[in-house]
C-alpha cells in the first residue's frame, strides 16, 4: 500500500463507521417504537396501500404444485391470485415436452432449436399433425 492509498482506506473506515451509527439510532428508533409503527403497518394493509405477509396464498401455491422455485418466482413478481399461479406453472412447467426439429426427408441431426436450425441453413420449416 502506498502512501496516498492510506488517507483514502482511512476515510472509508470513517463513512463506514459513520454509516454504522445512522443504521444503529435506525434500529433503535424502530425498536423503541415498535408498537406505534406495527398500528400504522397494519392501518396501511387494511387500506390497501401495502400489501401485508399473508397476502401471498401460499397453501394454493402447494395445492397446485408449484415448486419453491416457480414459489420465489411468484413472489417476486407480486403474484397474489390462485389463476396467476395457475398461469405461472403453466408457463415455467418443467415437464413439457420441447418441440423437436427434424428433417422429414433427409437423415441429419436434429437442430438444438430453431435459431441453430436457421444458422444452419434450414430454410424451410413445416409444422408436422
Amino acid at each position: 500500500m502506498t502512501g496516498s492509498e492510506a488517507p483514502d482506506l482511512v476515510e472509508e473506515l470513517h463513512a463506514v463507521r459513520d454509516a454504522v451509527e445512522e443504521l444503529y439510532v435506525l434500529l433503535d428508533h424502530i425498536w423503541r417504537n415498535r408498537d406505534e409503527l406495527r398500528e400504522v403497518i397494519e392501518s396501511l394493509v387494511e387500506t390497501s396501500k401495502i400489501k401485508g405477509p399473508n397476502d401471498f396464498p401460499l397453501e394454493e401455491s402447494l395445492e397446485i404444485g408449484l415448486t419453491l422455485k416457480q414459489i420465489r418466482q411468484a413472489v417476486s413478481e407480486g403474484i397474489t391470485t390462485t389463476p396467476g399461479l395457475r398461469v405461472l406453472e403453466k408457463n415455467t412447467r418443467s415437464d413439457a415436452i420441447p418441440e423437436t426439429i427434424a428433417c422429414a426427408h433427409c437423415d441429419v441431426d436434429s437442430p438444438d432449436s430453431l435459431a441453430a436450425a436457421l444458422q444452419d441453413g434450414w430454410t424451410v420449416m413445416k409444422t408436422s399433425s
